[in-house]
């Protein structure tokens, strides 16, 4: 049964039909009792699909879905180039206005996705010939092709149910049929809920319809006469007696009734032509007679009669031994099969006539260890031998579209790049002194670049792309033989101590000088845990960590006592390697001092004098990121500079000297999510993927990229010379492979302000607004959290995109045309951290006569007396940015025939009135069947119905900046400047 028909006869016009979760719909293809088939667009995998909406009895059906996604398994499993595979079944739940309106879907919808091949269909193919008039041997080929492609389906036990000319892809590999299988199963499972009629299973008949539809577009694709030959074939296939009868066997007959009508037959055996007579009575070949109208003969065969000069004879159909074109395609293979056989017996005796060669630049490399499932981060560390002249170790990881490796020589360690057979670059190269017995190389694969370091200390570090590493090997040549090659899985690190242990109980912590205690404060003012970790004596320090540990921002209180110095170390695999940030007097100047040490040798990297008051709490924080260290005390920064060798990294350690000592409290170590780059401090990270490493701000580049902070949601800031500009600037966010978020800033009269998002497919420009030209000097930022994605100019939002359809963690930077680079002054990147709703106050009423005392109702809500409708009204002088949120739901149970909605006036609410207020509602449900109206109402503006099909959960007004959001079911439904 074909239920599926061509949603029209000419090509469906493309265009953006709606959003269904990650699926924008393009075209709608075909139609009918089995569901709807959609072309659309995966915007996250960026890869064009169909969509089979199935009825909506269905996915209402308890365990109907999953029933049905069990019977499709088999589907599939199966693969032919002929047919779209079968990705999977899912339930759609955020649908945009205009998908609910183009398809009348409700949330929970079910659909089948499968792949979309690139193409037009048969229909739009057959228009680009003369009066849609296909040659009749292009005709004979897509016939041909399309049997291939069903007798493939029937040996698997599978019916397509809706083949025709709608259902049908034209690619450069021929044609593909969309929807297969699908329709029998979703009869099947319609009828056991009693929705559609019960299907008899018979499949030899639905493989017959299959024929039939393969005949119907047979008859669409050849030019229609009273004498074309193939008429007699087209008649004899629809009799049931030929449901023996195969599709090839169908379009090999129409295949040779054309070409014996022609003269064009090519000369065959008798046994081969595929006309000769098969039926299930007759096993064995006869002669196939000229084409006939169909009658079945006396043994059941398939039989016809044709309209020339009343003559009739019988027609029948067998599978040709292979159709003509397969029969030229055979003979050049074994032509070119028997050059091969003839090539190698040359190569073979040639061989034996010289030596073997080893291949040019080929080293007999010798395998020592391998990881086949090496997780995104991950360390190998190793004890080397001496190394001679000759030997060398080699390092490989091979991703999805490249192999990096690394090759250690006794002077000299490079990284190469690999991404084809005869395409490698060196991507970095060091020569470095000859290594000692017990040196011990770190190999470290981070999120986004791969380093080396010699006995803790970075040789060199090279950028990599963001992708799946799938194998990791050594080999060394020369019998270089390390000792301790192992390998240490590295995760997101978050480690938290409040020293709430038992006595004497330190936890991870271990005490490596001095003395250390758990200390109960005898007056905690800082927070109910009263216990903290008290350290005395000279040079005291108790560490806790691992030597993996890397690229992480250390934070601890510190309660020096008197006549004590103190301070932690980080990045520190023992007391000889570490950096060091200590807190001391310095002849009687308190001096704070940021120090690396380095197998023993210690070096200032920064100092300031800077008092410290006894008996006091402090917070210190510090942070490294390959060789970007960042000194904080009390949230301000104090350092900030560049180590060109960092070191690996390793655990944490307290430090406190002298005195009384000093009491340590809220230890924490983190990633570090956020990076800033400045001249000043000598510029951005070796993993930053800068030209020259650095910025500075002297030189341009057309790309900055920040390097290891990986950022879903993130804010991305740039701040240089724009108003003089006349080429865009582009900021960048989510950028990962092909994949990115970008802002672009472009000049012009007006200037512009472009959101856009970048996929395999290419770009698509999210929105575009004028605004005013920037100052000489100004910040550009862009900001991407979750589905939403603004961009602002000193502070103010001069654009804003919903429903961004580039999801996942990726670099930020800023980029300019090549022949107009920008050199700014200052870029950074930081989470992005969604607006926190404004305090559920509402609950207040219910405790009105409970907490009358604590939390009067009445100040803390303040009614509205111009008001229409019941309105209250919350004040504080402190909210700028602001998202207030209400449960519809829950108020709408309480009272279906009441407004409910929520409002944000602007400063100057007195006595319960505001001039100017932006209020978001529902209006009452007067009518049980009838769904409840919202509104939005601006300053001097009428109400604006906005789209409230389906249950309203929960409305929101958002300010950010100059921008009003108003989201329903936390989707934003409109957004617009504030005055």
């Amino acid at each position: 049964m074909n239920s599926f028909s061509a949603a029209s006869s000419e090509p469906a016009a493309e265009g953006n039909l709606g959003c269904m979760d990650r699926y924008e719909l393009r075209e709608r293809l075909a139609e009918g009792s089995a569901g709807v088939l959609y072309a659309a667009l995966d915007t996250v995998a960026g890869s064009a699909v169909s969509l089979l909406l199935l009825p909506a009895p269905l996915a209402a059906a308890p365990g109907a879905l999953d029933q049905l996604r069990g019977e499709l398994a088999s589907v599939a499993r199966f693969r032919h180039p002929g047919v779209a595979h079968l990705l999977h079944l899912t339930q759609l739940w955020e649908l945009d206005p205009a998908a609910r309106a183009e398809t009348g879907a409700e949330p929970g919808a079910a659909a089948l996705v499968a792949d979309l091949p690139t193409g037009p269909t048969l229909c739009a193919w057959r228009q680009q010939f003369p009066q849609g008039r296909i040659p009749v041997d292009k005709a004979l080929d897509v016939i041909w092709e399309l049997a291939e492609a069903l007798d493939a389906l029937h040996g698997a036990d599978l019916a397509h149910g809706a083949l025709h000319a709608g259902t049908v892809r034209m690619t450069l590999r021929g044609p593909v049929m969309l929807g297969a299988a699908l329709d029998a199963y979703v009869h099947q499972a319609m009828a056991r809920l009693g929705l559609g009629a019960v299907d008899s299973g018979d499949e030899s008949g639905e493989m017959h319809g299959d024929l039939l539809a393969l005949a119907q577009v047979a008859e669409e694709l050849l030019p229609a006469s009273s004498d074309a030959p193939w008429l007699g074939v087209l008649a004899g296939v629809r009799d049931s007696s030929a449901a023996h009868v195969s599709a090839r066997q169908f379009a090999g007959a129409l295949r040779e009734s054309a070409e014996a009508e022609i003269g064009t037959m090519v000369a065959s055996a008798p046994d081969e032509r595929a006309a000769d007579v098969l039926s299930p009575a007759t096993p064995g070949p006869e002669p196939m007679a000229a084409p006939a109208a169909a009658v079945p003969d006396s043994e059941g065969s398939l039989a016809g009669a044709a309209s020339q000069e009343g003559a009739s004879a019988p027609v029948l159909f067998a599978p040709p031994a292979r159709s003509p074109r397969a029969s030229r395609v055979l003979n050049i293979a074994l032509v070119f099969a028997a050059l091969a056989v003839v090539a190698l017996i040359v190569f073979v005796v040639l061989s034996q006539r010289r030596p073997p060669v080893q291949p040019r630049n080929e080293l007999p490399w010798e395998p020592l260890k391998q990881d086949k499932r090496p997780t995104p981060t991950f360390a190998w560390r190793a004890t080397l031998p001496a190394m001679a002249p000759g030997q060398q170790l080699r390092f490989r990881a091979y991703g999805q579209t490249r192999v990096l490796a690394m090759v250690l020589t006794a002077d000299r360690l490079t990284i190469q790049e690999k991404t084809g057979r005869d395409e490698t670059r060196e991507l970095v190269g060091k020569d470095v002194s000859s290594w000692s017995a017990g040196d011990v190389l770190a190999v470290v694969k981070g999120p986004d670049s791969l380093a080396a370091y010699r006995n803790g200390e970075c040789l060199v570090i090279a950028p990599c792309p963001l992708e799946r590493w799938r194998l990791v090997r050594w080999d060394q040549v020369g019998g270089l033989v390390p000792t301790g090659l192992s390998s240490q899985k590295i995760g997101r690190l978050v480690f938290a101590d409040d020293f709430m242990h038992g006595e004497n109980e330190f936890g991870p912590w271990k005490p490596e000088s001095g003395e250390w205690t758990m200390h109960a404060l005898q007056n905690p003012i800082r927070s109910a845990n009263p216990f903290s970790f008290l350290g005395k004596g000279s040079n005291a320090a108790a560490s806790a960590g691992h030597w993996f540990w890397r690229n992480y921002r250390l934070t601890c209180s510190a309660h020096p006592l008197a006549g004590s110095a103190f301070g932690m170390s980080f990045c520190r695999q023992d007391a000889e390697n570490t950096y060091d940030l200590r807190w001391r007097s310095v002849e009687g100047v308190a001096t704070l001092e940021l120090s690396r040490v380095a197998a023993g040798q210690r070096q200032a990297l920064a100092s300031r004098a800077l008092p410290f008051q006894a008996s006091s709490w402090v917070s210190l924080a510090a942070s490294q990121l390959d060789g970007l260290l960042v000194v904080a005390v009390d949230g301000h920064e104090v350092f900030r500079v560049a180590d060109k060798a960092p070191l690996l990294g390793g655990g944490v350690a307290l430090w406190t000297d002298g005195g009384q000592g000093t009491v340590f409290d809220d230890v924490t170590v983190g990633p570090v999510d956020d990076l800033a780059a400045t001249p000043a401090t000598g510029g951005l990270l070796p993993t930053s993927l800068l030209p020259s490493g650095e910025l500075a701000s002297t030189e341009a580049a057309p790309q900055c990229l920040l390097g290891g902070v990986l950022l879903e949601n993130a804010t991305v800031t740039v701040t240089g010379d724009l108003g003089s500009r006349s080429a865009p600037v582009t900021l960048f966010a989510r950028q990962s492979g092909p994949k990115a978020v970008r802002l672009r800033l472009v000049p012009g009269s007006p200037w512009q302000a472009e959101i856009v998002a970048v996929g395999p497919a290419g770009e698509s420009v999210l929105t575009k607004e004028e605004i005013a030209p920037p100052q000489s000097t100004g910040t550009l930022a862009l900001t991407v959290l979750h589905r939403e994605a603004w961009g602002t100019l000193d502070g103010r939002v001069i654009a804003h995109a919903s429903r961004v359809p580039v999801l996942g963690r990726g670099h930020g930077g800023v980029e300019a045309p090549a022949d107009a680079p920008f050199a700014p002054t200052q870029l950074a990147v930081s989470p992005a951290i969604a607006l926190a709703n404004i305090d559920n106050r509402v609950e207040t009423f219910t405790h009105e006569q409970s907490m009358q005392n604590w939390n009067s109702p009445v100040l803390a809500w303040t009614p509205d007396y111009t008001s229409s409708v019941p309105l209250y009204w919350h004040r504080s002088d402190f909210w700028r940015d602001a998202s207030v949120s209400a449960d519809m739901a829950g108020l709408s149970k309480l009272d279906e025939v009441q407004t409910w909605g929520i409002a944000l006036a602007e400063e100057g609410v007195e006595d319960g009135s505001a001039a100017r207020r932006w209020e978001l509602y529902l209006t009452p449900n007067t009518q049980p069947s009838k769904t409840r109206d919202l509104y939005l109402r601006a300053p001097g503006c009428e109400p604006e119905s906005l789209p409230s099909k389906g249950t309203v959960k929960s409305l929101s007004l958002v300010r950010r900046g100059n921008r009003l959001l108003a989201k329903r079911n936390g989707r934003v439904i409109w957004h617009g400047k504030l005055p």
